[in-house]
């Protein structure tokens, strides 16, 4: 069988932009700040600017970003005033910044607590979305005889697993899609309503939500994603103040069994079954977009193990949209001792991007160990990518 690996970084999504803007970690602020009536992202931005982590922070935005943190003024005109601020400012990295928080000292968890953002704002831009062009060539690929294919997202968002569940259809299957095995799942509003009952409330008896058994594969999973990062509907159990540790991952599926966002980010007291002990605390698992972008989670190494894996067997594979950024180091030094580890020749090396410099693709080249000239450049952005492939039929 003939494998396919795909490495897919944050580029593929933002192709997709449609009335709302796909932020991308340059960006994530800029693009946050256009959803400040959303009283978690205005909350978790507020607290960066009044802890002084922006580096173009100054007194007068301090006290503004206090008022709103703490709810003391959360009126339509100060809520347009902090976006004006935010989005007047030389652009920063959000990734540089959560890493200032953490080289600060007594922030560590200011990164995970930033995922409730990250969360929300995907979730809220999520319908809005051209995801046609993907469908069609996820359709195409999909459809080519006796093949497997594998994907390597960075990304957290959903955007690329709804369309990957759409089109492989029978040959995706939830208990195996993400290299891991996943045997339950919640729906996102019985979620919501669950969690509704701890609003206000620290102490007392509460009810327990029970999870639901996702239905066995009826067939091999022959397309599998693969997410080091993490992913929005990954809930995995923690302890204390959001220290992630083993243990059975549940899935977000709406009523069609459909992959989606959880609108919270936490569920409390979640039974596996209807006999077992319930866990305190669940969250969605995102590994904190910092330099550092490590996990100690066994359910991440395994996910590690199979990239390395995918790397080794491809046949063809393509990077759609990965900026291969510097915070990314780690990464590529994975990838270059994955394709070290290779026993046969790679036959194609597709490179997908938009207005990349040539030295992009000499990097590309130098970590993927192959030589420039048999790099595949498409240099225009994905859906023109993928309107040629349709089209000419690139094999």
């Amino acid at each position: 069988m003939r494998q396919i690996a795909y490495i897919v970084g944050a580029g593929l999504t933002k192709s997709l932009e449609g009335t709302l803007r796909v932020p991308l970690m340059q960006d994530f602020v800029y693009v946050l700040a256009d959803h400040f009536d959303d009283d978690v992202i205005l909350t978790h931005v507020a607290e960066m600017e009044a802890a002084a982590l922006f580096e173009n922070s100054t007194t007068c935005t301090h006290s503004l970003a206090q008022r709103l943190a703490r709810g003391d003024d959360r009126t339509p005109a100060a809520r347009a005033e902090f976006k004006a601020v935010l989005q007047g400012r030389p652009s920063e990295n959000i990734e540089t910044l959560l890493q200032r928080s953490v080289d600060k000292g007594g922030n560590e968890a200011a990164p995970t607590r930033f995922n409730f953002a990250i969360n929300r704002v995907f979730a809220r831009i999520s319908g809005t979305l051209n995801t046609g062009p993907l469908r069609k060539f996820l359709r195409y690929q999909f459809d080519l005889p006796d093949t497997a294919h594998t994907f390597i997202s960075f990304n957290y968002d959903l955007a690329l697993d709804r369309c990957v569940q759409q089109e492989a259809k029978e040959r995706w299957n939830a208990q195996d899609v993400y290299g891991f095995p996943i045997l339950h799942f919640i729906r996102p509003d019985e979620g919501k309503q669950h969690m509704g009952q701890f609003a206000g409330k620290k102490v007392g008896a509460f009810g327990v939500l029970h999870t639901t058994l996702l239905d066995p594969p009826t067939l091999e999973c022959s397309v599998t994603i693969l997410k080091s990062h993490g992913s929005l509907n990954f809930l995995f159990p923690f302890e204390g103040n959001y220290n992630f540790k083993d243990g059975p991952a549940i899935m977000i599926l709406n009523d069609a069994r459909e992959l989606t966002y959880y609108d919270g980010f936490d569920l409390q007291y979640v039974a596996l079954a209807n006999t077992a002990m319930p866990e305190a605390n669940r969250s969605l698992y995102l590994v904190p977009p910092t330099s550092a972008k490590n996990s100690g989670l066994a359910a991440i190494t395994a996910i590690r193990e199979k990239v390395a894996q995918a790397l080794q067997e491809a046949d063809e594979i393509y990077v759609i949209g990965w900026s291969m950024p510097a915070t990314d180091e780690d990464q590529q030094e994975f990838i270059s001792n994955a394709m070290r580890s290779r026993t046969a020749a790679l036959q194609r090396l597709t490179v997908v991007n938009y207005k990349a410099t040539a030295d992009y693709f000499d990097r590309i080249a130098t970590i993927f160990r192959e030589s420039r000239a048999n790099v595949v450049e498409f240099n225009k952005g994905f859906i023109p990518f993928a309107r040629r492939a349709l089209t000419l039929n690139l094999r």
